[in-house]
């Protein structure tokens, strides 16, 4: 665990990968050594404008997506998480000081729940459930 490398820290605003504009960090630490694995970027006013802004811009593509194709790329979504699995639980067990088991497992069934919602998304019942 200890020769594991945290990845660089950045903001997703609009597709892109940004340090924001604040010029502000803030330290990650470690939680079983104190000591600082990286840092994350305060975003500012504007990145957060500009993140609302293109929130709604993908809403309001994705409300026009078909269902079965909502279905596929939140399965797809799921499949890359599973395959994703072993680094993104390294890197919880560095954020957070869980086991590494603990952190697989919680990933796994994160990407459990987004098979579940996508199963969902194949329903399209309008606001009531038949």
């Amino acid at each position: 665990m200890t020769n594991v490398a945290y990845p660089k820290v950045l903001l997703l605003i609009d597709g892109e990968w940004t340090a924001g504009t604040s010029g502000k960090s803030q330290d990650i630490l470690n939680p079983a050594t104190g000591q600082s694995i990286g840092t994350v970027p305060h975003a500012s006013k504007a990145d957060l404008d500009r993140a609302l802004a293109a929130a709604q811009k993908g809403f309001d593509q994705w409300k026009k997506v078909s269902a079965f194709e909502r279905y596929k790329t939140m399965r797809k979504v799921a499949d890359i998480m599973r395959q994703r699995a072993p680094d993104i639980a390294k890197i919880m067990s560095l954020e957070q000081g869980k086991p590494v088991g603990e952190a697989l497992i919680e990933t796994n069934l994160a990407a459990d729940l987004i098979d579940w919602f996508a199963e969902e998304a194949r329903r399209t019942y309008g606001r009531i459930v038949p």
